[in-house]
């Protein structure tokens, strides 16, 4: 049983790639996506992975054993922490002005009313209804003005006449004071419907083309390829949960062995994600918000 619970929310500060193989499409090597609506995500076994590799850098063997389970001769343990795919909460998007927003939509937001509450954080996120083509605060940058005092935005090449809803400043608010990451919310959040939301987050990640050079330092024969990247300032967020360590040499309740995980990533910051490391790739900066306590 999983005593504790939180949520941690992840701030994406290098371009990331968590990678789902080869691809029959225009994209050689594509991220990984949700097979039923097309939003990137990271897997939960990468995201545990990578966690554990972060921890084990820093901790010692013994807890991470605990934490994240045990293999050996010795001892064979399941893990104490579960961990849920990271889901995308905001998509950055270039605007014409204010240089980019942070776009999310009705589905993705109404996924995380749910998640939170799993988490058992009482904050409540209630999700604007959309009464124009896009909602964003008053203080929003974004802000393009007509003629006629009518407030647009233009993201990428596509223009929302907007309606800048103070509850959605109040929102922004609530939302930016939960997750932690960033001050901007307020002034780059946009509610887009559902349909233009999957559009922008297929169509609009980076896309790089790469080469792969030989030992002699020559480009190898045929070995151009392409390369998908969720970009910087993407915003996700993951479940964590933690049961009593099942570790028999180092029995260690739930509660204490999710401080320490918390602690870690509260004094860590920042941890790797996916490949391409060596690259500076799929830096991530990290803040885990605290559900309920079942002592």
């Amino acid at each position: 049983m999983y005593n504790e619970k939180s949520m941690l929310f992840l701030k994406v500060l290098t371009p990331l790639h968590a990678g789902s193989g080869t691809d029959l499409r225009a994209v050689d090597l594509p991220i990984q996506r949700e097979v039923h609506t097309g939003f990137p995500k990271v897997e939960a076994s990468t995201l545990k992975g990578c966690l554990r590799d972060s921890f084990e850098r820093k901790k010692n063997e013994t807890l991470s054993a605990t934490i994240f389970g045990q293999k050996g001769d010795a001892e064979i343990s399941s893990a104490a922490i579960a961990v849920t795919d990271a889901r995308l909460l905001f998509f950055p998007v270039r605007s014409a002005k204010g240089v980019y927003a942070l776009v999310t939509c009705p589905m993705v937001l109404g996924r995380f009313q749910k998640d939170i509450e799993l988490a058992g954080i009482k904050q409540r996120i209630d999700v604007p209804a959309i009464n124009a083509p896009a909602l964003a605060s008053k203080d929003s940058i974004l802000i393009l003005k007509s003629v006629k005092d009518q407030h647009m935005i233009l993201l990428d090449e596509y223009r929302y006449n907007l309606n800048a809803n103070p509850s959605f400043g109040d929102f922004c608010k609530n939302l930016k004071n939960m997750i932690g990451l960033t001050d901007t919310i307020m002034e780059r959040a946009v509610l887009i419907p559902d349909d233009d939301f999957r559009d922008f987050v297929t169509h609009a990640t980076s896309i790089v083309t790469r080469i792969r050079v030989g030992t002699k330092g020559v480009v190898e024969n045929q070995a151009l390829f392409t390369e998908e990247y969720l970009p910087e300032e993407s915003i996700l967020y993951s479940l964590i949960m933690m049961s009593d360590s099942k570790l028999s040499s180092n029995s260690v309740g739930a509660k204490e062995l999710m401080r320490i995980f918390s602690k870690f990533l509260s004094d860590s910051k920042t941890f790797q994600i996916g490949a391409d490391e060596t690259l500076g790739k799929g830096f991530v900066e990290a803040c885990i918000k605290d559900g309920d306590k079942n002592d």
